[in-house]
């Protein structure tokens, strides 16, 4: 969860006419499945890796993860926006899932509100899951399938190369025991 704090401020009401003064207020941000949900089924298009969003969708989005009802979106200036963007990008673990080499003809994950369900479903995640941070459930699925997927045998280039570090390795192990001797 991300706390945004928003100090007491001081503003011109135009509709009245005179100073009010807004008071202090804290709000609460979760980057989860169910605010993407939400998101992604009042805009209808994916919102993780799409670098098509627009800032107001942005700010829709972070209206979707506030678990405030009073929420005022005019409130996030640059640099809130920057802070949740930052929450948003974090990924609050220690696994780190080694890239797969791109296969010819092999299309990238789209992850979608849907897909992830139905991902949590094949894999047998509680849908409590849905209310944790968004990036530590795709790193659960990326890992769940990363173990269940067989390992892949070397290309001959990939053995050849493997060899010829082994033995440059062990070369040098050998001139450092003979110059130490």
């Amino acid at each position: 969860m991300f706390e945004l704090i928003f100090k007491e401020y001081e503003g011109y009401d135009h509709v009245k006419g005179e100073f009010i003064t807004m008071p202090r207020r804290i709000h609460h941000f979760m980057f989860n499945l169910i605010s993407l949900d939400k998101w992604e089924s009042k805009h209808r298009k994916r919102f993780l890796d799409n670098d098509q969003i627009t800032r107001e969708e942005y700010l829709d989005f972070f209206n979707c993860m506030c678990q405030e009802e009073d929420f005022d979106i005019s409130l996030i200036g640059e640099n809130e926006f920057r802070a949740i963007m930052s929450y948003i990008n974090d990924v609050p673990t220690a696994t780190v899932i080694p890239e797969q080499k791109n296969k010819t003809g092999q299309r990238k994950t789209i992850f979608t509100s849907e897909i992830i369900y139905g991902y949590m479903a094949l894999s047998g995640i509680p849908f409590e899951w849905e209310e944790k941070n968004l990036n530590k459930l795709i790193t659960l699925i990326n890992t769940i399938s990363s173990l269940q997927t067989p390992p892949e045998k070397m290309s001959r280039q990939e053995s050849l190369e493997e060899q010829r570090r082994i033995i440059m390795e062990r070369r040098k192990q050998s001139e450092k025991g003979k110059s130490n001797a």
